[in-house]
């Protein structure tokens, strides 16, 4: 009975903190590319393969498309190994321009972001991430410091900037470095990017950029998939919330099953305690009183099955972060929720067995004592 109201609350707080950390690295991921981008990705058909993007394309998209502002072709590499020293990390790699910084979450901590003729002479710079930054160097400026970066074979990096941390791991755990360093020193794509982020200079504009975009590349006769960050953001948005939904369903479930157990329980209690609330009427107890005594009785029993559920949610939630590759993040209020909703289900489940020990006839109760 406890025990299921218990696991109730529980999994009510780790489900949550899991979907919630997953929901703020993700809108996190998308915010970092800017709310007022534009992706463009390459893409195949059962008839054609993948024509991959270059960065020729995404000089020629930002010629013809003159609602876009500025134009980032990118490559990325997840989780190539830094080092600095004795400590090491893993990082995703990203290889871009300086367009991709200028309209995004990004803000400069200490340094500067790579210039256009360190990109043209593939120059090995790099500026990395909040959490990268704290994982090797500490509060310590890590501007003109070397890094290792192995991929395939080892390459030094010498720090110039550094980014403050805005939550999300994709971002904060990055190594950025020069779009034609990436190509050409460190994955050697040749002129091969994974996409191009096109920005526009306001958000109203987003949505008639993207058509703009796949206009271009039907013209072209190139199949591309182009997503405006908006209409992302807002999909994820909801896919989060309908996800919410189904676990506050489940909780639900979990919950009422502890709150039958209350129930019964309660029920036994009253029938094995008969005599004791039949002496108690005698002496002068009225209806409220052992109305008040049992329906007590059973929020006590909830209130323990809640802070129970409570404790063993946050050590789930401490677990959770070890064992999924974000960080969970429980907001206080679904722990008012979830504890809240257990003693109010006992309470209700307790309403029945008090209307019952109230209503019985002490001078019948008092025959079997």
């Amino acid at each position: 009975m406890l025990a299921s109201m218990a696991f109730g609350v529980a999994g009510v707080m780790i489900v949550v903190a899991i979907t919630e950390g997953l929901r703020v690295q993700e809108l996190g991921r998308s915010l970092t590319q800017g709310i007022t981008s534009v992706e463009i990705s390459p893409r195949g058909s059962a008839d054609r393969k993948v024509q991959p993007l270059t960065t020729r394309d995404a000089k020629v998209l930002l010629a013809r498309c003159p609602i876009l502002a500025s134009a980032a072709p990118y490559v990325q590499q997840p989780s190539a190994l830094v080092l600095c020293g004795y400590r090491g990390a893993r990082a995703d790699l990203i290889g871009t321009s300086g367009e991709m910084f200028q309209p995004n979450g990004l803000r400069l901590a200490v340094g500067r972001i790579f210039t256009p003729a360190e990109d043209d002479a593939k120059s090995p710079v790099c500026v990395i991430g909040g959490e990268l930054r704290q994982l090797l160097f500490d509060t310590a400026d890590p501007c003109g410091s070397r890094i290792q970066l192995i991929h395939r074979h080892r390459l030094l990096l010498t720090v110039v900037g550094a980014f403050e941390p805005i939550g999300s791991r994709s971002a904060d755990r990055a190594v950025y470095v020069p779009l034609a360093t990436a190509q050409q020193r460190i994955l050697h794509r040749g002129d091969r990017v994974d996409g191009i982020l096109a920005y526009t200079r306001t958000l109203g504009e987003t949505i008639r950029a993207a058509q703009a975009a796949r206009a271009h590349f039907e013209k072209l006769g190139r199949i591309v998939a182009v997503t405006s960050q908006w209409e992302r953001v807002k999909a994820e948005t909801e896919q989060f919330d309908k996800l919410e939904r189904i676990v506050i369903i489940l909780a639900a479930g979990a919950l009422l099953v502890g709150g039958v157990g209350i129930l019964k329980v309660m029920l036994l209690v009253v029938s094995g305690r008969r005599s004791e609330i039949g002496l108690r009427k005698a002496v002068g107890a009225s209806w409220q009183d052992i109305m008040l005594q049992f329906s007590l009785e059973a929020v006590t029993l909830g209130l323990v099955g809640a802070m129970s559920g409570a404790a063993l949610g946050l050590l789930g939630v401490k677990l959770a972060g070890v064992i999924v590759p974000w960080e969970p993040v429980l907001p206080p209020r679904y722990i008012l929720i979830a504890c809240g909703s257990a003693i109010v289900v006992a309470l209700l489940s307790g309403v029945l067995p008090a209307k019952r020990a109230a209503d019985v006839s002490p001078i019948e109760a008092l025959r079997h004592v």
